[in-house]
């Protein structure tokens, strides 16, 4: 169960000791609390090789308090059983993170479209949702992530035609289909 685990993220948080939340390879199970993204010294979040399943809350994406800025820059969500993201309401979108640069949510059972809100983190660096259940098409979005250096798609269900807005993502060095 994760609640012991965000308990002691949240003492730690409230003396401003807390950069990281790395709890991999515990076989932890059930679905990650929307307060962890709330937590304002937190830069990393690392959860891989667990068993924790729903979706991945929007917290953790996104500012959804006011008073808080948000400081994740490394989510690793690897390796679980998520079925797929809350996606921000249209006016949440200017409120969702800049400082994001490493997604990680390979080997899970995200379904559905491409989570094409994703494209507007224009400071992603590594993009890696391979190995899920992600179906259609991938539109020309892609082009938004200009910071973007390895995006992994390999292993769904899409169907891609290389845009030409791919052109813009200079940096990028790695793109697995």
């Amino acid at each position: 169960m994760i609640k012991a685990h965000e308990e002691t993220m949240v003492v730690a948080e409230r003396k401003k000791l807390m950069k990281r939340g790395c709890v991999g390879y515990n076989r932890l199970s059930g679905m990650v609390p929307s307060t962890i993204g709330s937590l304002r010294s937190l830069q990393v979040i690392s959860l891989p090789h667990n068993l924790l399943s729903g979706v991945v809350p929007l917290s953790l994406l996104c500012n959804i308090s006011s008073l808080n800025a948000h400081t994740i820059k490394i989510l690793d969500l690897s390796f679980n059983r998520f079925t797929g993201i809350v996606k921000p309401e249209s006016n949440d979108s200017a409120t969702c993170s800049n400082v994001l640069e490493k997604l990680n949510l390979h080997e899970n059972q995200i379904n559905g479209v491409f989570p094409y809100f994703l494209t507007n983190f224009s400071t992603l660096i590594v993009l890696d949702i391979s190995g899920n259940l992600i179906s259609g098409y991938l539109l020309d979005n892609l082009g938004n992530l200009m910071n973007l250096e390895e995006f992994k798609l390999g292993n769904n269900s899409t169907t891609c035609e290389i845009s030409v807005s791919v052109k813009k993502c200079e940096l990028l060095r790695e793109f697995n289909l």
